[in-house]
């Protein structure tokens, strides 16, 4: 199904489904040109949610966060940067030590604890903020094309620990990306290109959840795979109905 079209009056984009508490959606190889509506509509969207709040907080609750907004404090454990999030939304400190350290053993980063951010290899630095964004608990996570660039040997296990992380707090994430694996790996709804920049089409992965890295190795997710990269090239390369909405 066409998400957005061409008005013939403004030229502009419009309808895009909003993305809903606990939704995973990926961004495949969009244009620049619609990258930022996707965003900018995502995030509008997004607001009409904020009450939902799973935490009492203090603080307002933060629409719309991404990796890039997080900045480590000076000086401060790997422990004390989770936990800042927690104690910022009202929580207790010993609940919030153990929210933390809950945070820190599913990203395998529990033995880092006590290092200091700038100590750590670059992908634990990833994973240190995926797990202060999940403990800001915004209302919507953009990952900006945050595992394409890594080494395949180094992005698997990542992926791994992230969707153990995501099944248990379930935030609602818009996933840019040009890794046709990681979005269906990953995503409940894929947003691509479809017949040229001006127009969106989705996608529905049609496996159920919870996933794990040996999805990556059945024929479904490989022939899927193939197809999805397929029509980032041609445009009318043809999908199932039932997959494709």
């Amino acid at each position: 199904m066409l998400l957005s079209e061409q008005s013939s009056q403004k030229g502009k984009l419009t309808a895009l489904p909003d993305i809903l508490p606990g939704e995973f959606v990926s961004a495949l190889a969009i244009p620049p040109n619609l990258r930022q509506f996707v965003r900018s509509r995502a995030e509008q969207g997004s607001r009409q949610f904020i009450p939902q709040a799973r935490t009492p907080q203090k603080t307002a609750r933060i629409a719309t966060l991404t990796l890039e907004q997080i900045s480590f404090l000076k000086g401060r454990t790997v422990l004390d940067n989770v936990t800042h999030p927690y104690e910022l939304a009202g929580l207790h400190c010993q609940i919030a030590n153990r929210l933390a350290d809950q945070l820190l053993r599913q990203l395998g980063l529990e033995r880092e604890e006590n290092q200091l951010p700038e100590r750590l290899h670059p992908v634990q630095q990833l994973k240190l903020r995926l797990g202060c964004a999940i403990a800001h608990n915004p209302v919507l996570l953009v990952l900006e094309d945050s595992f394409d660039a890594i080494d395949p040997s180094l992005r698997n296990p990542l992926l791994a620990n992230f969707l153990d992380l995501w099944e248990r707090e379930r935030p609602s994430v818009l996933h840019f990306t040009t890794r046709p694996d990681d979005a269906l790996l990953l995503a409940d709804r894929i947003l691509l290109p479809s017949g040229s920049s001006k127009l969106l089409a989705e996608f529905k992965p049609p496996f159920p959840r919870p996933r794990n890295l040996g999805l990556l190795e059945e024929s479904e997710f490989a022939a899927l795979k193939a197809r999805l990269s397929a029509s980032l090239f041609l445009t009318n390369a043809a999908f199932e109905p039932e997959y494709f909405i």
